[in-house]
């Protein structure tokens, strides 16, 4: 699950978005109802065409449902409204991740960072590709990149214990790890198997 952030309505924007609706919506995706989530978002979307938050956490949610063609249209949809939509940047990111595409994915991060480069979870994103490239080095200062920026999401502290793993540092990754879970990170047992070598994050 990304990341997301409503933020304000601009005066562009007037008669283009109902943010209370749309805040609702979000909720409903955090809270990990992604089916609901969609079904409201496309809803929302056949009032509101304009509104490129809307295409872009559709976007998130069809990813988490594996239609990957579809959040890639939906990125898209918001990309045409707002070339600077740095969440829908990030998420095609990892649409190109997940299809392989590498050197796309993280364009499009570096992408997404030019526009806000303070956007955590690029950083973290970033550590994904690098540490698939066996950038040890790198990952590890992405991750930690990410990590200042936002020490509140699970997903970020995980990346960074798995970052460290990477660089042999079990004391850091032990240390990230319990703090990914107090966060409510959901995957540790996966953490667990990766520090094992049961499984990789490397192709």
């Amino acid at each position: 699950m990304l990341l997301l952030f409503t933020g304000c309505e601009g005066p562009s924007n007037i008669g283009k978005k109902d943010r209370l609706r749309l805040d609702r919506i979000a909720t409903i995706y955090e809270e990990g109802d992604t089916a609901r989530a969609i079904i409201e978002l496309e809803n929302y979307l056949s009032t509101f065409p304009g509104d490129e938050l809307a295409w872009t956490i559709l976007g998130h949610a069809y990813q988490d449902n594996g239609r990957i063609d579809e959040a890639q249209t939906a990125y898209e949809s918001a990309l045409a409204i707002d070339p600077k939509q740095f969440q829908a940047i990030t998420g095609l990111g990892i649409v190109h991740r997940k299809r392989g595409n590498y050197d796309a994915a993280m364009e499009a991060y570096e992408r997404a960072l030019e526009v806000d480069e303070s956007y955590a979870q690029a950083y973290s994103s970033m550590t994904t590709i690098a540490l698939i490239r066996r950038e040890d080095q790198k990952a590890l200062e992405y991750a930690r990149k990410g990590y200042d920026l936002d020490k509140t999401h699970p997903v970020i502290a995980a990346n960074l214990a798995i970052a460290y793993h990477y660089n042999d540092d079990s004391v850091n990754r032990d240390k990230f790890t319990r703090i990914a879970e107090r966060l409510g990170y959901a995957n540790v047992a996966i953490l667990h198997q990766i520090y094992s070598g049961q499984m990789t994050v490397r192709d």
